[in-house]
């Protein structure tokens, strides 16, 4: 909510963590590289996507990055997804990458209602 609002990435991430529970909290404050884990518990799935958006310059390379970290079978790709989204907004991402989503439409029409 913030990003999409203009915040900085790092307001954001204190802005999020407010109210959060510990573990929440631990995985959204500059996970590093090495303490990353590629299963499914979801505050390490939110730790190695709060890593690429917060570690990669675009929308692609932070995407390519967990993709390739935790495969496609992941959650961790769905959130940078998101996250990375609303970081660097849609304008950031190559259709292409769009072609396998077939809620693109209503994706759009979520996004316009949110940008009014």
């Amino acid at each position: 909510h913030q990003l999409v609002r203009g915040s900085t990435w790092d307001n954001a991430i204190e802005l999020a963590c407010a109210g959060r529970l510990p573990e929440t909290r631990l995985a959204m404050r500059k996970p590093e590289f090495n303490s990353l884990n590629n299963g499914g518990f979801a505050p390490d799935v939110l730790a190695a996507a709060v890593y690429f958006v917060g570690t990669s310059g675009s929308f692609e390379d932070a995407l390519d990055a967990a993709l390739q970290f935790a495969g496609p079978a992941n959650y961790c790709p769905v959130l940078v997804g998101s996250i990375a989204g609303a970081r660097w907004g849609m304008s950031s991402i190559n259709l292409s990458m769009l072609e396998h989503c077939t809620i693109e439409s209503r994706i759009r029409r979520a996004a316009d209602s949110l940008t009014r």
